[in-house]
Protein backbone atom coordinates (compact mmCIF):
# COMPACT_ATOMS: atom_id res chain seq x y z
CA UNK A 1 0.00 0.00 0.00
CA UNK A 2 1.32 3.30 -1.12
CA UNK A 3 1.52 6.07 2.03
CA UNK A 4 0.94 9.63 1.58
CA UNK A 5 4.04 10.55 2.83
CA UNK A 6 7.15 8.10 2.54
CA UNK A 7 8.21 6.60 5.90
CA UNK A 8 11.72 5.92 6.76
CA UNK A 9 13.20 4.62 10.30
CA UNK A 10 15.93 5.77 12.19
CA UNK A 11 18.42 2.85 12.23
CA UNK A 12 19.05 3.77 16.28
CA UNK A 13 15.48 2.28 17.01
CA UNK A 14 17.15 -1.51 15.89
CA UNK A 15 19.26 -1.17 19.01
CA UNK A 16 21.92 -4.37 18.26
CA UNK A 17 19.84 -6.01 15.40
CA UNK A 18 22.33 -4.19 12.85
CA UNK A 19 25.64 -5.49 14.42
CA UNK A 20 24.13 -8.84 13.79
CA UNK A 21 22.96 -8.72 10.61
CA UNK A 22 22.87 -5.81 9.04
CA UNK A 23 21.47 -7.01 5.48
CA UNK A 24 18.87 -9.07 6.78
CA UNK A 25 17.42 -6.33 9.09
CA UNK A 26 17.54 -3.56 6.27
CA UNK A 27 15.38 -6.06 4.33
CA UNK A 28 13.31 -7.06 7.00
CA UNK A 29 12.75 -3.14 7.34
CA UNK A 30 11.69 -3.04 3.61
CA UNK A 31 9.84 -5.96 3.20
CA UNK A 32 7.65 -4.79 5.93
CA UNK A 33 6.57 -1.25 3.94
CA UNK A 34 9.71 1.21 4.94
CA UNK A 35 10.77 3.24 2.22
CA UNK A 36 13.55 4.47 3.90
CA UNK A 37 15.98 4.51 6.57
CA UNK A 38 18.06 7.28 8.50
CA UNK A 39 21.57 6.31 9.22
CA UNK A 40 22.96 6.45 12.81
CA UNK A 41 26.33 7.59 12.82
CA UNK A 42 27.71 4.46 11.31
CA UNK A 43 27.14 1.69 8.10
CA UNK A 44 27.88 -1.23 10.19
CA UNK A 45 29.38 -3.80 8.55
CA UNK A 46 29.62 -2.26 4.68
CA UNK A 47 32.06 0.66 3.36
CA UNK A 48 29.68 3.49 2.23
CA UNK A 49 29.19 2.17 -1.19
CA UNK A 50 28.09 -0.91 -0.61
CA UNK A 51 25.46 0.53 2.04
CA UNK A 52 24.55 2.16 -0.57
CA UNK A 53 24.67 -0.43 -2.98
CA UNK A 54 22.57 -2.38 -0.60
CA UNK A 55 19.96 -0.10 0.48
CA UNK A 56 19.63 0.50 -3.42
CA UNK A 57 19.15 -3.42 -4.36
CA UNK A 58 16.29 -3.78 -2.38
CA UNK A 59 14.35 -0.71 -3.07
CA UNK A 60 15.11 1.81 0.32
CA UNK A 61 15.68 5.08 0.43
CA UNK A 62 18.74 6.52 2.71
CA UNK A 63 16.89 9.90 3.79
CA UNK A 64 19.38 11.11 5.79
CA UNK A 65 21.94 10.81 8.57
CA UNK A 66 22.78 11.98 12.18
CA UNK A 67 26.23 13.15 12.92
CA UNK A 68 28.04 14.87 15.45
CA UNK A 69 28.56 18.62 14.85
CA UNK A 70 32.04 17.83 16.07
CA UNK A 71 31.75 15.19 13.62
CA UNK A 72 30.65 17.76 10.55
CA UNK A 73 33.19 20.17 11.82
CA UNK A 74 35.97 17.47 11.67
CA UNK A 75 34.74 15.50 8.56
CA UNK A 76 32.40 17.18 6.58
CA UNK A 77 33.53 16.47 3.02
CA UNK A 78 33.43 13.04 3.66
CA UNK A 79 30.34 12.85 5.23
CA UNK A 80 28.62 15.03 2.89
CA UNK A 81 30.73 13.55 -0.03
CA UNK A 82 29.76 10.17 0.71
CA UNK A 83 25.89 10.69 1.82
CA UNK A 84 25.28 13.05 -1.43
CA UNK A 85 26.87 10.22 -3.84
CA UNK A 86 23.59 8.28 -1.98
CA UNK A 87 21.44 11.09 -3.07
CA UNK A 88 20.65 11.51 0.76
CA UNK A 89 19.40 15.31 0.71
CA UNK A 90 19.74 15.62 4.95
CA UNK A 91 22.09 15.50 7.58
CA UNK A 92 21.57 15.58 11.14
CA UNK A 93 22.96 16.83 14.16
CA UNK A 94 20.67 15.13 16.79
CA UNK A 95 21.99 16.08 20.20
CA UNK A 96 23.36 18.94 21.93
CA UNK A 97 24.30 19.21 25.58
CA UNK A 98 22.70 22.36 27.76
CA UNK A 99 25.86 24.82 27.80
CA UNK A 100 26.37 24.20 23.81
CA UNK A 101 22.54 25.94 23.37
CA UNK A 102 21.69 29.61 23.87
CA UNK A 103 22.82 31.01 27.27
CA UNK A 104 25.58 28.39 27.35
CA UNK A 105 29.14 28.88 27.75
CA UNK A 106 30.16 26.93 24.55
CA UNK A 107 26.86 28.31 22.24
CA UNK A 108 29.25 30.74 20.50
CA UNK A 109 31.46 28.07 19.21
CA UNK A 110 28.84 25.98 18.65
CA UNK A 111 26.91 28.21 16.58
CA UNK A 112 29.87 28.98 14.20
CA UNK A 113 30.41 25.06 14.02
CA UNK A 114 26.74 24.95 12.33
CA UNK A 115 27.11 27.70 10.30
CA UNK A 116 29.84 26.65 8.70
CA UNK A 117 28.49 23.16 8.66
CA UNK A 118 25.75 24.35 7.09
CA UNK A 119 27.26 26.42 4.50
CA UNK A 120 29.20 23.17 3.42
CA UNK A 121 26.10 20.88 3.06
CA UNK A 122 24.81 23.28 0.33
CA UNK A 123 27.92 22.39 -1.47
CA UNK A 124 26.79 19.63 -1.61
CA UNK A 125 23.34 20.03 -2.61
CA UNK A 126 22.40 19.02 1.04
CA UNK A 127 20.68 20.68 4.19
CA UNK A 128 21.99 20.35 7.64
CA UNK A 129 19.01 19.75 10.12
CA UNK A 130 19.20 19.82 14.01
CA UNK A 131 17.09 17.04 15.81
CA UNK A 132 15.76 18.32 18.91
CA UNK A 133 14.99 17.02 22.52
CA UNK A 134 13.39 18.49 25.17
CA UNK A 135 16.37 20.55 27.02
CA UNK A 136 15.78 22.97 23.96
CA UNK A 137 12.25 23.60 25.47
CA UNK A 138 13.61 25.17 28.20
CA UNK A 139 13.33 29.21 27.81
CA UNK A 140 15.50 32.28 27.83
CA UNK A 141 13.64 34.96 28.26
CA UNK A 142 10.35 34.30 26.73
CA UNK A 143 11.57 32.26 23.86
CA UNK A 144 12.76 28.38 23.73
CA UNK A 145 16.40 27.69 23.75
CA UNK A 146 15.38 25.57 20.30
CA UNK A 147 13.50 28.83 18.41
CA UNK A 148 16.43 31.04 19.23
CA UNK A 149 19.40 28.49 17.87
CA UNK A 150 17.14 28.02 14.77
CA UNK A 151 16.77 32.03 14.52
CA UNK A 152 20.45 32.63 15.22
CA UNK A 153 21.30 30.07 12.33
CA UNK A 154 18.65 31.13 9.56
CA UNK A 155 16.62 29.01 8.35
CA UNK A 156 19.03 28.77 4.99
CA UNK A 157 21.82 27.05 6.85
CA UNK A 158 19.72 25.23 9.39
CA UNK A 159 16.58 23.25 9.34
CA UNK A 160 14.63 21.30 11.63
CA UNK A 161 14.15 17.73 12.31
CA UNK A 162 11.01 17.79 14.68
CA UNK A 163 10.95 15.19 17.25
CA UNK A 164 7.76 15.12 18.33
CA UNK A 165 7.90 13.10 21.55
CA UNK A 166 9.94 15.50 22.92
CA UNK A 167 7.80 18.61 21.72
CA UNK A 168 4.81 16.92 23.57
CA UNK A 169 6.82 15.88 26.54
CA UNK A 170 7.93 19.93 27.32
CA UNK A 171 4.14 20.64 27.22
CA UNK A 172 3.73 21.83 23.49
CA UNK A 173 1.36 20.66 20.74
CA UNK A 174 3.23 18.55 18.10
CA UNK A 175 0.70 19.77 15.35
CA UNK A 176 0.49 23.13 16.25
CA UNK A 177 4.42 23.22 16.94
CA UNK A 178 4.94 21.96 13.59
CA UNK A 179 2.30 24.37 11.45
CA UNK A 180 3.91 27.71 13.70
CA UNK A 181 7.54 27.06 12.16
CA UNK A 182 6.57 25.65 8.70
CA UNK A 183 9.69 27.54 6.69
CA UNK A 184 11.92 25.15 9.57
CA UNK A 185 10.52 22.06 8.67
CA UNK A 186 11.87 19.04 6.29
CA UNK A 187 11.46 15.68 8.10
CA UNK A 188 9.39 14.91 11.03
CA UNK A 189 10.35 12.09 13.45
CA UNK A 190 7.54 10.17 14.20
CA UNK A 191 8.06 8.93 18.23
CA UNK A 192 5.52 7.81 20.18
CA UNK A 193 5.41 7.32 24.27
CA UNK A 194 3.41 6.61 27.64
CA UNK A 195 3.31 7.71 30.96
CA UNK A 196 0.96 6.78 33.70
CA UNK A 197 -1.69 9.76 34.70
CA UNK A 198 -0.27 11.29 38.22
CA UNK A 199 3.41 9.80 37.81
CA UNK A 200 5.98 13.23 37.28
CA UNK A 201 8.38 10.88 35.19
CA UNK A 202 11.99 12.56 33.33
CA UNK A 203 11.39 10.08 30.24
CA UNK A 204 8.83 8.33 29.13
CA UNK A 205 8.42 4.93 27.77
CA UNK A 206 8.83 4.78 24.26
CA UNK A 207 6.23 2.95 22.31
CA UNK A 208 5.75 1.81 18.64
CA UNK A 209 3.83 4.61 16.74
CA UNK A 210 -0.04 4.70 17.41
CA UNK A 211 0.15 3.19 20.97
CA UNK A 212 1.19 5.81 22.99
CA UNK A 213 -0.20 9.53 24.15
CA UNK A 214 0.33 10.81 20.05
CA UNK A 215 -2.08 11.89 18.41
CA UNK A 216 -0.41 10.87 15.16
CA UNK A 217 -3.16 11.87 12.72
CA UNK A 218 -2.93 15.18 13.63
CA UNK A 219 0.66 15.28 13.37
CA UNK A 220 1.15 13.69 9.58
CA UNK A 221 -1.73 16.82 8.66
CA UNK A 222 0.68 19.10 10.08
CA UNK A 223 3.41 17.57 8.09
CA UNK A 224 1.59 17.85 4.83
CA UNK A 225 0.36 21.03 5.43
CA UNK A 226 4.18 22.57 5.90
CA UNK A 227 5.56 20.49 3.25
CA UNK A 228 7.82 18.11 4.68
CA UNK A 229 9.33 15.59 2.74
CA UNK A 230 9.37 12.14 4.77
CA UNK A 231 7.90 11.01 8.55
CA UNK A 232 10.39 9.07 10.23
CA UNK A 233 10.30 6.33 12.86
CA UNK A 234 12.40 6.52 16.34
CA UNK A 235 11.57 4.28 19.06
CA UNK A 236 14.77 4.49 21.18
CA UNK A 237 14.25 1.65 23.36
CA UNK A 238 11.32 -1.23 22.33
CA UNK A 239 8.38 -1.98 24.97
CA UNK A 240 5.55 -4.00 25.50
CA UNK A 241 7.67 -6.78 25.70
CA UNK A 242 8.16 -6.80 21.67
CA UNK A 243 11.64 -6.82 20.19
CA UNK A 244 13.06 -4.04 18.00
CA UNK A 245 11.84 -5.34 14.81
CA UNK A 246 8.24 -6.39 16.04
CA UNK A 247 7.97 -2.86 17.29
CA UNK A 248 9.14 -0.88 14.01
CA UNK A 249 6.26 -3.38 12.44
CA UNK A 250 3.38 -2.34 14.80
CA UNK A 251 4.47 1.59 13.79
CA UNK A 252 4.41 0.90 10.11
CA UNK A 253 0.78 -1.61 9.92
CA UNK A 254 -0.44 1.90 12.03
CA UNK A 255 1.25 4.07 9.84
CA UNK A 256 -0.27 2.29 6.79
CA UNK A 257 -3.39 2.73 8.49
CA UNK A 258 -3.67 6.58 9.15
CA UNK A 259 -1.06 8.19 6.67
CA UNK A 260 -3.45 7.90 3.44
Amino acid sequence: MKMSLPVAIQLFSLDNELEKDCRGTLKALRDMGYDGVEVCGTTYDMSYDEFNEYCKSIGLEVVSAHYSIDTMSSRPDEIYGEFSKMGTKYIAVPYLVRDQLPGGERYGETLEKFLEAGKKAHEYGMQLLYHNHNQEFEKLGDKYLLDIFLEDAGAYLLGAEYDVCWIKFSGEDPADYIERNAQRCRVVHLKDYYIQRGIKAERPEFRPVGYGCQDVPSIIDSAKKVGAEWLIVEQDKPSLDKSPLECAEMSIKYLKIVNK
